[in-house]
């Protein structure tokens, strides 16, 4: 947990200003301040959620350390949750323009905060592509003769690709959709799948909540799967990472 481990009273060092920067009172962070570290949530600050602000070079070096010699690469995904996300001028420097409404996407006291909106699915997308493409450029100058694979999920907030951002490193993005069903969605999640490898993703892994539901049984039927599979096998397909909705 790395807000135990390296926040305000972290185990191993102390660097509140790796973590989010919280607007002052909203759903997020209710006090008068702004703050730095996890979100409020259902009465208390989610530790296990608790967001990381993306643009801070230390922290790049700080999940390049994580790499192991021999592995193929270390992972960059953020906490799971779509609240909580930095609000310092650099981070949102590194935002494109969002594709809704400026006061719903990043207002997190609206009302409509509750689930992210169709709108804001690619809020985040260019700071997220621009973090992972920067933890590759560390681990690239440390291992120039081979470098390491750097993962991110492309995932609720930050699902669809980056507008104005191209990722350059060796970065593996892994698209969070599920199996592909009704035309519309298909439609969508396969644009969503070839505009992550058009904005620079050097390798694609699919990774999808479709398990079961409290482990009693999958959620869809088996030629759904097989059609998903074969589609993206042949559009760059490089791996899987299946997980059940109750994780």
């Amino acid at each position: 947990d790395w807000w135990n481990e390296w926040g305000a009273n972290g185990t191993l060092g102390h660097h509140p200003e790796w973590f989010a920067l919280l607007p002052p009172n909203t759903v997020v962070n209710p006090s008068p301040v702004a703050r730095r570290g996890p979100w409020m949530h259902d009465g208390h600050f989610e530790t296990s959620g608790v967001k990381m602000c993306v643009s801070n070079a230390e922290l790049h070096a700080q999940v390049a350390k994580g790499y192991i010699n021999g592995t193929p690469g270390v992972s960059a995904c953020e906490d799971d949750g779509d609240q909580g996300f930095c609000t310092c001028d650099k981070c949102r420097a590194w935002d494109a323009p969002a594709q809704g409404p400026d006061s719903l996407c990043f207002n997190h006291s609206h009302p409509d905060w509750k689930h992210v909106p169709e709108g804001c699915r690619g809020q985040y997308s260019d700071r997220y592509a621009r973090f992972w493409d920067s933890v590759a450029a560390v681990l690239a100058e440390q291992h120039p003769e081979s470098p390491p694979v750097v993962t991110g999920y492309a995932y609720d907030n930050y699902r669809d690709p980056p507008l104005n951002y191209t990722i350059t490193g060796n970065v593996m993005v892994g698209l969070v959709v599920g199996v592909f069903s009704d035309a519309n969605s298909t439609a969508r999640d396969k644009a969503l799948w070839s505009g992550w490898h058009a904005r620079g993703a050097k390798k694609m892994f699919w990774r999808p909540n479709i398990g079961g539901a409290s482990g009693v049984g999958p959620l869809q039927s088996s030629s759904a799967m097989v059609s998903t599979l074969k589609w993206l096998a042949e559009h760059g397909l490089d791996a899987t990472d299946m997980d059940s909705m109750d994780n």
